[in-house]
């Protein structure tokens, strides 16, 4: 650690020393004219909806009596700009495609060693009146981005009074398997943040997590593939960052909604928020009551000797659910420049599920049945889970030009009490009780975090921060058969898992800008310390620390203000899930179990890749070229006993190299008509090492997702996306294709206060993963739904707060205030 730490500060403290050197006297030719270095305009440009920056927007500097252009250059990344230009009077013209032209008068660059910092300009997008008719440009459900992928969820009308898990299964890249698992590219090791930030409501192992979030509670969605020194190095496959709603108008303004639905459901939630002077109040509370019914069949067919074991295994699941969350916060304006903000959430929730297998099994010898057996087998669940999160953050933005200071610290603990009554029989009507499950888990997490933005002479940005991530897990499981109406404790089955995992690291990035030319190279040093114990099973401990660096680099280059390129490239972990570690989960089937494993180790990648984005007149198309490079991959390997029963346990495999094609567009084929969609196609190659090469898989794989939306009547607007989702081979088997089609409209009443939405998950209920096992004297297909065809009707009611949409010029707030 001290070889990498030494090395990663020397290579800054030789870029600062540069930059410590006094400026040459040459001069640069920029539109024609002479500039000294020292003489700098600069400001971050900023979506006005979003409150993110906007890149590659044009800035043009304009001489105020002659209305010559001087000079001028495009915002980076982060809507940052920093212009040289001599001492003078300008007029500054800001323009972005799709967005209002911004116009700032009276720019005074006077004589002498200046930084004119304009502020943050936001701009709006364009709308216009015609006829005393007004014409709303819509946000765009996606916006694509070089970095990352932003997708606006009040503009997807299918999701309206939907969950998280709902929201995620629509994005474009992204998807949510039968586990509630996310997946982003093909690949389910995605790191999951609320805000920015980890949670235990969205960490691994949490399955109902995403589905206690309502979808309108949520803003936004970013998607990041390939992210910066910056963020934490933990998922190979990128960053899905969940934004709730947080509204910053002036005086009192929020949004009210209800809805209800079937199969059974209902959902209501309140936006609100009140600023006044220093200070704004924000509150965000949500509740919702779910059935979720499905299930699937598996059929089994395995040589036993000379004999064929046949299983046909039908189960049902009905899983009822109530989800209560409110959020509050409230920002204070220490100065004009520092802003301190407390918020915190509270959620509960409680589900009673029941859970029905039968077993039908054959024993079959040359063609001929010799024998039949029927088993059910019925188990009554019961959870109840709370979740309390607590966050404290400063920002200061120090001199309004782009230098910045934010310090956070994080606390949020959640736990749930889960309890298990499991009947067996040869019928529905002859259960009698088997066994009982109780589990009582808790997680908490803390989280210190100070991130500095600094912005040195000549166009270079430091950025550095140091982090400090405690976790520790707790999971009592305990089983209990039922012996002569006696309840008897099954040693082999219950114990008490703990773990911990600490994780610190120290990063720094330094980026620099040349004309058309972006650079920023990046070294994060992570330390991470894991312990897993039990108090039964003492042999199955673990203990790991190590230190690891994990390099970035990001070049850009600006074809023109339309179209960019990005190479970039990052090394990556994906440490073990917590319930990939823990051996004791589930008995619901008892034929078909998974169990942990203590001993995986964390996965590492290397991961390239070559984006381009292209804006055009009407619309946007993205596309990436991304290769992947995976040791220790890993993967859940069955084994199959003489009984028929197969267990589940996640192994490491040698290396998986995965590359493939993604490709992302938004098109407005008219005023009243706009189209979107997202085709991925992977190649990926899994080799085994040790174990049998049977395990070894390969195979080129794509899904694809299209959708459709247009206004036919005045106010109201409907949307239709079809996804799909193509084989792929799996270890030790195929997984199917897929495909599903989502449909919404919506219609604005009281001059446009109230949205009333009616969609529709899943119309042709054809949402169902479908896979095979194929091993020697062994082949298994399976059909699963975790949720049917959902209809739903919504309403929103908006108070002191219209629908998003492009305004008038007048945004530029100078000074860069909250």
């Amino acid at each position: 650690m001290t070889k990498y730490l030494y090395t990663f500060f020397i290579s800054i403290i030789l870029g600062l020393s540069l930059q410590a050197q006094p400026p040459n006297n040459s001069n640069s030719k920029r539109g024609g004219s002479d500039f000294k270095q020292s003489n700098v305009i600069s400001g971050t440009v900023i979506d006005q909806e979003t409150g993110h920056g906007l890149e590659f927007a044009t800035v043009t500097i304009i001489d105020a009596e002659s209305n010559v252009v001087i000079t001028g250059g495009l915002t980076e990344l982060d809507g940052n700009f920093s212009i040289p230009s001599k001492p003078g009077k300008y007029k500054a013209k800001i323009e972005f495609l799709s967005y209002e032209t911004f116009i700032i008068d009276d720019v005074l660059l006077e004589k002498g060693n200046q930084n004119l910092s304009l502020g943050e300009i936001f701009l709006t997008l364009s709308g216009q009146v015609i006829d005393g008719v007004e014409v709303r440009a819509d946000r765009s459900e996606t916006i694509f981005k070089l970095d990352k992928r932003v997708f606006s969820v009040g503009k997807d009308l299918a999701n309206k009074g939907g969950s998280a898990q709902d929201v995620l299964d629509n994005v474009p890249s992204v998807s949510v398997d039968i586990d509630g698992n996310v997946n982003l590219r093909g690949s389910g090791n995605v790191r999951m943040l609320i805000n920015g930030q980890p949670s235990t409501l969205v960490s691994a192992g949490n399955k109902n997590g995403l589905r206690s979030i309502q979808a309108s509670s949520i803003d936004r969605i970013e998607v990041i593939t390939n992210p910066s020194a910056k963020y934490e190095s933990e998922g190979m496959a990128g960053l899905i960052n969940i934004i709730l709603k947080k509204e910053t108008e002036k005086g009192f303004n929020g949004s009210f909604n209800a809805g209800i639905g079937l199969p059974l459901q209902y959902n209501a939630g309140a936006q609100v928020n009140f600023r006044k002077n220093k200070t704004n109040f924000f509150v965000n509370v949500s509740s919702g009551l779910r059935r979720s019914p499905g299930g699937g069949i598996d059929s089994i067919r395995q040589l036993i000797g000379e004999e064929y074991l046949i299983t046909i295994g039908d189960e049902d699941r009905d899983r009822k659910g109530i989800n209560n969350r409110v959020q509050a916060g409230l920002d204070y304006n220490l100065t004009d420049n520092q802003i301190i903000t407390f918020s915190g959430s509270f959620g509960i929730s409680e589900d009673n599920n029941e859970n029905s297998v039968n077993y039908y099994d054959f024993t079959e010898i040359d063609g001929i049945i010799e024998s039949f057996a029927r088993t059910n087998r019925l188990d009554l669940e019961k959870e109840d889970e709370l979740q309390q999160e607590y966050n404290i953050k400063y920002t200061n933005e120090f001199d309004g030009k782009g230098n910045s200071l934010v310090a956070t610290i994080q606390y949020d603990d959640s736990g749930e009490i889960e309890f298990s009554n499991i009947q067996q029989g040869n019928s529905l009507e002859n259960l009698l009780p088997l066994q009982e499950v109780n589990i009582d888990e808790n997680q908490n997490n803390k989280l210190a975090q100070i991130d500095y933005t600094y912005n040195l002479s000549g166009g270079y940005k430091l950025e550095s921060g140091l982090r400090a991530n405690l976790r520790t897990i707790t999971n009592k499981y305990s089983v209990f058969d039922n012996v002569d109406s006696n309840l008897i404790g099954v040693d082999s089955l219950t114990d008490d898992f703990e773990y911990h995992e600490d994780i610190y690291a120290a990063y720094g990035t330094l980026g620099k800008s040349w004309d058309k030319f972006s650079l920023q190279l990046g070294l994060r040093i992570e330390h991470t310390s894991i312990r897993t114990s039990f108090q039964n099973h003492v042999e199955s401990d673990t203990s790991y620390n190590y230190t690891r660096p994990f390099p970035t680099a990001h070049l850009t280059y600006s074809i023109n203000d339309k179209n960019a390129i990005q190479i970039s490239y990052s090394r990556r972990i994906v440490r073990p899930r917590f319930w990939y570690l823990n051996p004791f989960l589930t008995l619901t089937d008892q034929r078909n179990r998974f169990e942990g494993n203590p001993k995986l180790l964390p996965e590492f990648t290397d991961s390239y890749e070559l984006g381009h984005i292209n804006y055009f007149e009407k619309g946007s198309l993205s596309t990436s070229l991304f290769y992947k490079n995976t040791t220790d991959i890993i993967s859940r390997i069955r084994t199959i006993y003489n009984d028929g029963t197969s267990v589940t346990i996640p192994v490491n495999l040698d290396k998986e190299i995965s590359y493939g094609l993604d490709v992302s567009m938004n098109y407005d084929v008219a005023e009243w008509l706009k189209l979107d969609g997202n085709i991925l196609i992977y190649n990926y190659e899994t080799t085994a090492g040790d174990f049998i090469n049977t395990f070894d898989t390969s195979d080129l794989s794509y899904d694809g997702r299209v959708g459709t939306r247009f206004k036919f009547w005045n106010n109201a607007e409907a949307q239709i996306r079809l996804n799909y989702r193509g084989p792929r081979n799996i270890v030790q088997g195929l997984r199917k294709s897929m495909y599903f089609f989502d449909v919404g409209i919506s219609k604005d009443f009281l001059n446009n206060n109230l949205t009333i939405t009616l969609s529709s998950r899943d119309i042709l209920n054809t949402r169902k993963r479908r896979w095979i096992i194929d091993l020697p004297d062994y082949f298994a297909e399976s059909e699963f739904q975790w949720r049917g065809r959902t209809i739903e009707l919504n309403a929103s009611y908006r108070i002191n707060q219209k629908k998003k949409r492009g305004g008038n010029r007048g945004n530029y707030q100078g000074g860069g205030g909250f």
